[in-house]
């Protein structure tokens, strides 16, 4: 029979292992968040103008990752009168020179028709139509909906995905134009040289079906209300290692009192 001194032992010793894993994951969860906080950062750049007589506002919520961008680009303009409001592109040049071109990009959207000003998705290729979005120009960085299709445009009266255009005039609802990208076109690509450190240097945006440029502002590091993972400075990587240090040997002292 075993006496009871061991038994003893033997149960603190589980008990040590237990408290000793819980507290080993515990600081490996935050040791993998906070390596996630240092995969991507975000630049915010807006426009508020006119292209003639016609609005022209815009966000670009850009993200930087290593090796990867992705754009939100935005068309801030709800219940548009004419086609000068619609967004048609973006090009943009980093602080930083020789990172390299984008690759891969692709991009996506919602896609409408407007020509009784009631929207109504679009029920043709989409694929195809979002393909028009192509890298027209590496200097500066150009990303364009070649041939004015799709161009992207705001809500409708009531900023909402089913408001009514109650502005729009033939230039809108007309077919030359149709379909459009409603709100927000998601784009991603591949440079090679980008990373989370990474800086915007100058931003356009392109209005109207002539893409006319207008030079962007930035407005901030993250889009409002959203949760942005922040880089941890050096230093804190090793006053994360001295707390999960002092946890463990906290646990053993206390697992090791007697009862």
């Amino acid at each position: 029979m075993f006496s009871r001194r061991l038994v003893g032992a033997y149960l603190k010793g589980l008990l040590v292992k237990k408290h000793l894993m819980s507290t080993l994951a515990a600081g490996l969860l935050l040791m993998g968040a906070a390596q996630a906080s240092r995969a991507n950062s975000v630049q915010i750049v807006t426009v508020n103008s006119n292209n003639g007589s016609e609005a022209a506002m815009a966000t670009a919520v850009f993200t930087f990752s290593s090796g990867h961008l992705s754009i939100d680009l935005t068309n801030n303009v709800n219940n548009p009168h004419a086609a000068g409001s619609l967004l048609g592109g973006v090009s943009f040049t980093f602080a930083t020179s020789g990172l390299g071109a984008p690759t891969n990009l692709s991009i996506t959207g919602t896609l409408i028709n407007i020509t009784t000003k009631t929207p109504v998705a679009y029920a043709g290729n989409i694929s195809s139509e979002l393909g028009h979005w192509q890298l027209t120009s590496t200097s500066p960085d150009t990303i364009k909906a070649v041939a004015n299709d799709p161009l992207i445009i705001g809500y409708g009266n009531g900023g909402l995905a089913n408001s009514v255009y109650t502005n729009a005039n033939s230039s809108l609802t007309g077919s030359s134009h149709n379909p459009f990208i409603q709100g927000t076109a998601h784009l991603e690509m591949d440079i090679a040289g980008l990373t989370d450190a990474t800086q915007l240097s100058s931003v356009n945006f392109f209005f109207g079906t002539n893409f006319t440029s207008i030079a962007g502002t930035p407005s901030g590091p993250t889009p409002s209300g959203a949760a942005v993972a922040t880089p941890l400075p050096a230093g804190a990587w090793g006053g994360l290692a001295m707390m999960g240090v002092m946890g463990i040997g906290a646990r053993i002292r206390k697992a090791r009192r007697p009862a």
